[in-house]
């Protein structure tokens, strides 16, 4: 009787989402990735040494969304992965929202919003979307993807496009961020000197993001420009195994984003330059006992993630792209990250990426990175096939 009743539901709500126009998507992707050279266990690289190689580079998402009327829509969309030591391939809800478009100029979304900060954090899940298997790691880190990559709040959006100038896109979001528990700066300080996970979690977090297209048809038909803005603050609760006491950490991070793409025949060539500011804030009675030299070792420990003084991140990266055939590109980048006013943490990134379209839903790549940093000169090695739907 119980199977009965669950088959009339699942076809009562099959037979609705016929009507409602239902669509869905989804992806799986696998990477083999493998380090050389003389890679730190920690670099501002969420992968640490694999000289035998590893496979813990699993990624999949199914998601689907519902056109209630030609104004409204609702989707979500979940996400499992594991990079590395993280992950464990937990299922959380990568974004879900409800969006509400009252005309092109002007619409709400309200939910787990993407944050649009660059031109590519928005796809970032979508590996068919671009030719890297990993984005810049100098602007884009997995690391801080707990951070930006969706805000639980609402934005407003909208599009003003004429034939003769082109076609401007806003977004202004503004919320709270979910920072799950195995995040990754959690385990990092659990390894320098703090007794019990920090348990980061936002406190709120706002996006703003224009761009603009330049006209089809024109010179310069496929240039698109970007400016992204986004500020956010962060808590932690200290308790540092040497120390005067626990402590409530504030950290304010302030994120500036300038992007170009020109996409044309064959080639697509592309650059984003980042300024991050990240303004920590901490007791005075126990940044004044950290500052004395008996705990210099500690405070080296903590550097780079735990920062007390403020941390002036500047970076970019350039990259061309050309697809020789329909099935395969390849592309080049390079990237620069200097932090202003610290050690060992300037690095330059050579990568060079290429990608296979065997069909419409089976993709394979391959991925050489050599970077050259303060700490040393390493590289990584990865392959990846994937499959979308």
């Amino acid at each position: 009787m119980r199977l009965l009743l669950f088959s009339n539901f699942i076809l009562v709500v099959a037979s609705n989402l016929v009507a409602l126009d239902f669509s869905y998507n989804g992806q799986l992707t696998q990477t083999y990735l493998q380090t050389t050279g003389n890679q730190p266990d920690y670099d501002g690289f969420m992968f640490n040494r694999t000289d035998e190689g590893s496979w813990k580079f699993t990624e999949m998402t199914l998601g689907g969304s519902v056109d209630v009327n030609e104004n409204f829509r609702v989707g979500l969309q979940g996400i499992s992965r594991v990079y590395g030591d993280y992950g464990n391939y937990d299922i959380t809800l990568d974004w879900g929202y409800a969006d509400y478009r009252f005309s092109d100029y002007f619409g709400i979304r309200a939910g787990k919003v993407r944050n649009a900060l660059g031109l590519y954090n928005e796809s970032r899940d979508v590996d068919s979307a671009r030719n890297s298997i990993l984005l810049s790691q100098d602007i884009y880190e997995e690391s801080y993807r707990a951070f930006i990559n969706s805000i639980i709040g609402a934005s407003v959006y909208g599009s003003f496009e004429k034939d003769t100038w082109g076609t401007f896109d806003y977004q202004i979001i503004f919320g709270n961020v979910d920072i799950a528990d195995d995040f990754f700066f959690n385990d990092e300080l659990a390894k320098v000197g703090v007794n019990k996970s920090p348990d980061f979690r936002g406190d709120w977090h706002a996006t703003a993001y224009l761009e603009y297209a330049v006209p089809w048809g024109s010179r310069l038909d496929g240039l698109k420009l970007a400016f992204s803005h986004s500020e956010f603050r962060a808590k932690a609760d200290i308790a540092p195994v040497f120390g005067p006491r626990d402590f409530e950490y504030d950290l304010d991070v302030s994120t500036t984003i300038y992007s170009i793409e020109y996409d044309q025949f064959d080639y697509t060539l592309g650059a984003e330059y980042m300024h991050r500011l990240f303004g920590p804030k901490i007791p005075d009675d126990v940044s004044a006992v950290y500052d004395a030299p008996a705990f210099a070792a500690l405070r080296a420990g903590w550097d780079g993630i735990l920062s007390f003084s403020t941390n002036d991140v500047r970076a970019y990266y350039v990259y061309g792209a050309y697809h020789f055939t329909e099935k395969y590109t390849a592309q080049l980048m390079y990237s620069v990250s200097d932090h202003r006013g610290r050690v060992d943490t300037d690095s330059n990134t050579y990568t060079f990426s290429q990608r296979y379209d065997f069909d419409d839903y089976v993709v394979g790549k391959l991925e050489y990175k050599h970077i050259l940093s303060d700490t040393g000169k390493w590289g990584v090695f990865l392959a990846r096939l994937g499959l979308s739907f």
